[in-house]
């Protein structure tokens, strides 16, 4: 082998030894397959580029829409907690600090010893721009009771209550979301409810109604009744805490895509095209708070909710981001059949050409992030597969001398771009789907590549015996 780069070395320095140029005789090592497979790597590579790219612009998209999310709810409402009705009980505490008696004020919470709620969600869509931001009005109705002999078991001795001070308090997220007047009814009689703008406890806006009482006039089997009727507006979710010692509650809604979240499932549901209905029933044994809270109450109570979210399926940005994390495996998926193409026919297809379906593939993906916010993403996807597809079709007239085999490698490109279509939208068995398809396609690529030379060919091989023996 040194004497063969020797003579070659020597052919240089004096061309006049030979008539036979050697040099046009040396098959060069960047035509054999496993450089050019070498090559084809580091293309792929260097389009990891613009696919972060594409992350990175869906992300910002991403981002617009949540701008118009929070334009649409800062003027109808954010998603809304319900915690109520309660019972508020002003105190006077008289506690002794450095020899002197001070007075202070504070407030319990009595919950409900029993809790109905029947919620019945409209949903709707308002669009901001390209973007479609689901919202709903719930309309509501709450009964159930307190029992006097609650009341009773805050007095301390160092307490006093302020009975002409009692109020019936509601919790609400975002007032802004009340529609209408809500009725309130204590004992058959009509209360007047109204904001209360310097109460507050865990974030949650109250609405309160008074409700004096006389210490004389409560005996220990009583009860007070209250039905309250309210049509609240919001986005996205509505949360509902369980207040009742017993509590129940029947939600219905015309969204088709329901997510039951919170600290509580539903102990039976239905889900159909036309909507969904859930039945819940929460008792104090369930949840992580006593029937007494002190105010303001801890913010740990608002996690102990039953709570209904308008679940998107999968967003065009979410389908979107789950599509560019393909784009590697499509690159490589086209290459290798170009590749395998040009190994078996050994017909050349320089790496420019590679890198221009390269391109072509980025661009598919650029275009289909655009047209999803236009047309959906499965229209999307459709139109800019058949633009993609054909563009790369009639780019390979000019490498590909037979129409049959141009139209095989288009039908590939048209598999490979459905399977990925499936594989998205499978959601639980994509990863199944996407470890089977890849299975059969290193099958496919093992069985036809069994006998490319995938170093320098047999004649070239001889050809370099025969000059090292010269």
């Amino acid at each position: 082998m040194f004497t063969l780069y020797f003579k070659v070395l020597l052919h240089q320095t004096n061309p006049i030894m030979t008539t036979t140029p050697i040099l046009s005789s040396i098959p060069r090592f960047w035509n054999a397959p496993s450089f050019k497979l070498m090559a084809i790597a580091f293309l792929i590579l260097v389009l990891l580029i613009p696919q972060t790219m594409l992350t990175e612009l869906i992300r910002e998209r991403e981002f617009y829409k949540s701008e118009a999310t929070l334009q649409v709810t800062e003027k109808w409402a954010s998603a809304q907690t319900i915690a109520g009705p309660m019972l508020k009980i002003p105190v006077e505490r008289t506690e002794l600090i450095n020899k002197e008696l001070h007075k202070t004020q504070s407030a319990y919470y009595i919950l409900p010893e029993t809790f109905r709620a029947y919620l019945a969600m409209q949903t709707e869509t308002r669009k901001k721009g390209f973007y479609n931001v689901p919202v709903y009005t719930s309309t509501n109705d709450f009964k159930g009771k307190f029992l006097a002999s609650d009341i009773e078991k805050i007095k301390k001795s160092n307490e006093i209550i302020l009975w002409k001070d009692i109020e019936i308090v509601i919790g609400i997220q975002d007032l802004k979301g009340i529609v209408g007047i809500p009725k309130l009814n204590l004992n058959g009689k009509p209360l007047e409810l109204s904001p209360a703008n310097n109460d507050a406890s865990a974030g949650l806006k109250m609405m309160k109604a008074p409700f004096p009482l006389e210490e004389t006039g409560i005996a220990g089997n009583d009860s007070f009744n209250f039905e309250l009727s309210a049509s609240i507006k919001g986005t996205d979710q509505l949360n509902l805490i369980p207040v009742g010692k017993s509590t129940k509650a029947e939600v219905s809604g015309n969204w088709p895509h329901p997510g039951f979240e919170g600290a509580f499932l539903p102990l039976s549901h239905t889900i159909n095209d036309n909507g969904f209905s859930a039945q819940y029933e929460v008792s104090h044994f369930n949840r992580a708070f006593a029937g007494i809270l002190v105010a303001p109450f801890d913010p740990s109570v608002l996690q102990e909710t039953m709570a209904i979210q308008m679940v998107v399926p999968a967003d065009e940005y979410q389908l979107g981001m789950r599509a560019v994390k393909y784009c590697v495996l499509v690159i490589i998926l086209i290459f290798m059949s170009l590749f395998l193409y040009e190994s078996i026919t050994r017909t050349g297809v320089h790496i420019i050409q590679y890198l221009l379906i390269g391109a072509a593939i980025i661009v598919f993906y650029a275009l289909l992030i655009a047209l999803s916010e236009v047309i959906g993403f499965t229209v999307a996807y459709i139109c800019a597969s058949i633009a993609t597809v054909l563009l790369i079709h009639l780019y390979m007239y000019s490498i590909v001398s037979k129409r049959r085999i141009n139209w095989l490698l288009s039908g590939i490109q048209c598999i490979i771009l459905c399977f990925i279509a499936i594989v998205i939208h499978a959601q639980e068995m994509s990863l199944l789907m996407g470890s089977i398809g890849l299975f059969i396609t290193l099958a496919v690529i093992m069985y036809t590549s069994r006998k490319i030379d995938w170093g320098f060919s047999g004649s070239s091989y001889s050809k370099l015996k025969e000059m090292e023996i010269e």
